[in-house]
């Protein structure tokens, strides 16, 4: 039933070094010592250690941190690669590649079980470090391995039609182009106004051949297709965050043209029963190639098509791509809400159920069956209507109804940006909108 989006992922490497005790993630989902500087460098200091000292002596602390951490942004600006990996060397503007020497192990025994090196990319410009583990260990049986490295082979499952994972852990994960190919270079400025959406995931193409990321998680495809079913309130902020994106006030708003499964994420183990308590919010990755600005929509042409054939519609397609000028930021709008609900359809519906079958649109793949402008149709509505009336707010049930029908006549009757979050039923209505909360 499910598409094949590519091979088995690499197995993930495993660190030995247990995260620190009294640890808290930070924005890039690192483990950050509570007695660690919240911001250093920016002239703020802030620590419950430094607060408890005399004034004085605090801000000679404060002073010699944020001089130690210019000395070492200054080093990094000036750091040689060539004598590093050369396969691993950063052509990215912002990130230089530094590598964590295994020595000194009468200091640091831990060291000693660490045969390779582990190489950091850093930044001169304060973006956020990352981390590429190559950490080779040796052969251990599998009743000895940790608790948190089994956790890390169910959770990095990522992998797509251009890119498979090369290597991962908990916290990161690197990729490497499928075949014999590159990652095209990346206009990383381009997509600053987008880094205050929480719900994405960015990537850095350290070089044509490497991409990192945060971890996270796995994808709905891989969920979905080991049985797995989810709860409305794992999609709140992410619709919360669509929404945000077509309302940005920068250049006419940011769509993200190919929302689906294969490119959403959960931090959650492929094939195990949903634990107890909140639960993590769905996020979106592999966007950065994709996304466009409302600014950008009058240059598009057939060629630029991107996107998945089962989340989209011919007629869709041809007003976004091809369509007068004033119909395409409605038509991208509806592409985006349109692949929102099919895959919240599709996540939230039972198992192998003609209701999840009918929000995957198998139905694309084969030409003869291919004759609705919608998921939804006249053979077909019964089996959303429960859906419907479950998870959709009564005054837009209809709104909802036409959407997933034939969403190409929906942004023509629509030209003004509809508000998908507000429209939906979520059990819980906590989640604060996260348009201004920060993701880098």
């Amino acid at each position: 039933m499910f598409r094949s989006v590519g091979p088995n992922p690499a197995p993930a490497a495993h660190s030995t070094t247990p995260p620190p005790k009294n640890a808290s993630p930070d924005e890039n989902n690192n483990h950050r010592r509570r007695c660690a500087p919240a911001t250093v460098g920016n002239g703020v200091v802030s620590d419950d250690f430094l607060e408890s000292l005399p004034p004085k002596r605090s801000k000679r602390a404060a002073d010699s941190i944020k001089s130690a951490w210019k000395r070492h942004l200054t080093h990094i600006a000036n750091t040689d690669q060539k004598r590093h990996f050369k396969e691993y060397r950063s052509t990215h503007e912002h990130y230089r590649t530094l590598v964590y020497e295994p020595e000194n192990t009468d200091i640091y025994p831990l060291r000693k079980q660490e045969r390779d090196k582990w190489i950091f990319f850093c930044s001169p410009a304060k973006r956020p470090t990352l981390r590429y583990p190559i950490v080779a260990l040796p052969a251990v049986a599998e009743a000895e391995q940790s608790e948190t490295a089994r956790e890390a082979e169910k959770v990095a499952t990522v992998q797509g039609r251009f890119k498979e994972v090369l290597v991962s852990d908990k916290r990161f994960i690197a990729l490497c182009p499928v075949a014999a190919g590159t990652f095209d270079h990346r206009d990383e400025k381009r997509l600053d106004p987008l880094r205050a959406i929480a719900s994405l995931v960015f990537s850095a193409v350290i070089n044509g051949k490497l991409i990192i990321a945060r971890n996270a998680g796995t994808t709905l495809f891989d969920y979905l297709a080991e049985g797995g079913q989810l709860p409305m309130t794992v999609f709140q902020a992410l619709v919360r965050d669509v929404d945000c994106l077509h309302a940005l006030p920068l250049r006419g708003g940011a769509f993200v043209r190919d929302i689906k499964l294969e490119n959403t994420c959960i931090r959650l183990p492929a094939g195990e029963p949903l634990p107890p308590g909140p639960l993590p919010s769905a996020q979106l990755i592999d966007f950065e190639d994709d996304v466009l600005f409302g600014d950008e929509l009058l240059q598009l042409r057939p060629e630029h098509a991107r996107g998945t054939r089962e989340c989209q519609t011919d007629a869709l397609m041809q007003d976004l791509y091809a369509g007068p000028a004033a119909g395409r930021s409605a038509a991208a709008n509806a592409l985006d809400l349109y692949g929102l609900l099919l895959m919240m359809v599709a996540a939230t519906a039972p198992p192998g159920s003609d209701l999840q079958r009918a929000a995957l649109c198998e139905h694309r793949q084969v030409p003869e069956l291919d004759v609705h402008p919608g998921a939804m149709h006249d053979g077909n509505q019964a089996l959303f209507k429960p859906w419907i009336e479950a998870h959709v707010q009564d005054g837009h049930a209809e709104d909802v109804r036409q959407l997933l029908t034939d969403p190409a006549m929906f942004a023509r009757q629509h030209p003004e940006r509809l508000i998908l979050a507000p429209m939906l039923r979520f059990a819980e209505s906590t989640t604060p909108s996260s348009c201004a909360r920060s993701n880098s």
